[in-house]
């Protein structure tokens, strides 16, 4: 569940990115949000989506997007070392 729901999170912020002005703010300006998906069959688990200007090619045109979805057994919004994660991360060029 949380593989998929990362994936999912990640699509739709490639999707997000398609539009060139939503490109162009994400450029000069970071994202980090987080947020909570609900389960039907478990415990809700908290997501964070980050988007930043890729550090390995700072003059290209290139975002990196990274997604960790988690089960948050302490409810404090932070991804700790013993709960369980998936993370993804992949980059996302100029439309």
């Amino acid at each position: 569940t949380m593989l998929f729901e990362a994936q999912q999170l990640v699509e739709r912020t490639k999707v997000s990115l398609s539009e060139q002005a939503a490109f162009d703010t994400a450029l000069a300006t970071p994202v980090d949000a987080r947020g909570s998906i609900p389960v039907v069959d478990g415990p809700d688990l908290t997501s964070r989506v980050r988007v930043s200007v890729d550090p390995g090619l700072p003059t290209a045109r290139l975002l990196s997007i990274i997604v960790d979805v988690w089960h948050d057994s302490n409810r404090d919004s932070q991804l700790d070392a013993n709960e369980t994660s998936e993370p993804l991360r992949t980059q996302w060029a100029s439309p």
